[in-house]
């Protein structure tokens, strides 16, 4: 709960909603704003967001935005700490360098939810976010076509929904606008988009962006993965192909291509996809796609095994978990009759599979696209 010492309250995921706006935000975002400023008077904060625009519906998050020297920020974050201010969690946060601070306020008996966005000054960044705010406040048009993109979204969605993906549906829209305005795109090197409205989606991550877990391989839990696993799976890939080398494709673009897939093969019989799961979260996945093959005269025609997307969180390897994943594909493959098991491993992982029993074969390929 705030307190005296700690005034801003803790802050809590929630799934995308969008709700009327409500005129009690301005309040809110006056009163932090003011809580700031008696901490950080150098600070000029701005109220930014759907929140900051009379009309305009959303998620109801108040988002404020200011600049500071990129020396300075180190100490801003530490003074936002001391008012209850904690870190922005997600799969593709904001750095350290240009953070977003979440936290809370209970006004009128209600709470509601804050995102600080801190701009390196001289980045224009947060000019941005307030030409876009300005042209909305200035044009009833704008505002409407923005409600009526948010609103179509959660309709599409059939209810609330993650808010990356939430974040992404909308950005195409929003950098139209930006065109039409004038506005330099944003350069969006972490988890938020154009207004400021950065959605927290997932457990906290180490410097590399990879999720932080402290347990051992054998204490985490090995299941199969459901629909519910959608989002965290979409995070595993995600670490899995960035791991060594950036991706020109944002997060929530990625993860808009990935869950329709993702769920449409867990929700069929031809993908079986195991999770490693440890301290609630998911740290590592193998997924096994069923081949069907033509039926034989007289001969049984149990379908290809073709296993792919084996990964352990970096904090997970050399623990035996993913000795324990592929031990529970070759026990399921002999339970249930499956012809054969094919990998295309990487060098350093040819001789952890032969341990598991797999050995070269004579097939052939020919490959067609470089992707």
């Amino acid at each position: 709960m705030p307190s005296p010492s700690h005034p801003i309250g803790p802050y809590e995921r929630r799934a995308a909603h969008v709700r009327p706006w409500d005129a009690r935000a301005l309040a809110v975002a006056a009163e932090v704003i003011s809580i700031i400023a008696a901490a950080r008077p150098d600070l000029r904060v701005e109220h930014i967001g759907s929140t900051s625009v009379p009309g305009l519906p959303g998620k109801g998050i108040v988002d404020l935005g200011t600049e500071a020297d990129a020396a300075e920020i180190p100490a801003v974050t530490a003074a936002m700490r001391d008012l209850g201010f904690g870190p922005q969690p997600g799969p593709n946060p904001w750095p350290p360098t240009r953070p977003m601070h979440v936290g809370s306020v209970i006004h009128d008996g209600d709470e509601f939810r804050i995102h600080f966005h801190v701009h390196p000054r001289g980045t224009g960044d947060l000019a941005k976010d307030l030409r876009f705010r300005d042209a909305l406040r200035a044009d009833p048009a704008l505002v409407e076509g923005y409600a009526r993109i948010k609103r179509g979204i959660v309709e599409k969605a059939g209810g609330p929904l993650d808010g990356v993906i939430y974040q992404a549906e909308k950005g195409g829209w929003i950098l139209e606008v930006y065109d039409r305005l004038g506005i330099e795109r944003p350069a969006n090197a972490g988890g938020g988009g154009p207004t400021g409205e950065a959605e927290p989606t997932a457990p906290e991550f180490d410097r590399q962006g990879r999720v932080k877990v402290v347990d051992a391989g054998m204490s985490a839990h090995i299941r199969s993965a459901g629909t519910d696993d959608v989002m965290e799976l979409a995070r595993l890939r995600w670490d899995m192909q960035t791991e060594e080398e950036p991706s020109a494709e944002s997060y929530a673009t990625f993860v808009v291509r990935f869950r329709p897939f993702a769920e449409a093969a867990l929700r069929s019989t031809s993908w079986r996809v195991w999770v490693a799961e440890a301290d609630a979260s998911l740290v590592g996945n193998l997924w096994l796609q069923l081949v069907p093959r033509v039926p034989r005269p007289g001969a049984g025609s149990s379908p290809l095994g073709y296993l792919t997307n084996v990964f352990v969180a970096q904090a997970h390897r050399n623990s035996g978990l993913g000795s324990r994943l592929l031990d529970h594909v070759v026990d399921w493959s002999r339970k249930h009759p499956t012809s054969v098991v094919v990998v295309w491993p990487s060098d350093e992982a040819i001789q952890w599979y032969r341990r598991a029993g797999f050995a070269p074969s004579e097939a052939l390929q020919r490959s067609f696209h470089d992707d």
